[in-house]
């Protein structure tokens, strides 16, 4: 899996840079052989008025389905890079569930509907 970090944070030091990895790394673990490749594209939302606020959006190359997009918005940049591993990981998981066995049925009534096998 190949991450490339464009418009890096805090000048692209190389911790930062390491953080990023590791931490989308774990959380994409179970799909390293799915997902090929990782673009990050960060912000500092504040721009020169200074102050803690980073936007990322992420663009995932998965095997077998469209590219998958992710963006995040906080305040601090440790939080940012966890919750958008979070997200990234929970999307591609649904994404891959529903390529191999569909969109389940939902009834009227809200409750899921049981089909007949």
């Amino acid at each position: 899996m190949r991450i490339e970090i464009r418009r890096p944070p805090a000048g692209g030091r190389a911790s930062v840079i390491q953080q990023i990895e590791k931490r989308l790394g774990l959380a994409l673990h179970r799909f390293r052989n799915r997902v090929s490749s990782i673009d990050l594209f960060f912000e500092d939302t504040n721009g020169p008025r200074g102050g803690p606020h980073f936007r990322c959006r992420a663009i995932a190359r998965v095997k077998g389905l469209k590219q998958v997009f992710v963006e995040g918005r906080e305040g601090q940049f440790d939080s940012l890079v966890d919750q958008l591993a979070k997200r990234l990981r929970e999307v591609v998981a649904r994404r891959l569930e529903r390529r191999r066995f569909g969109r389940p049925r939902v009834a009227f009534d809200g409750q899921p509907e049981h089909r007949a096998s």
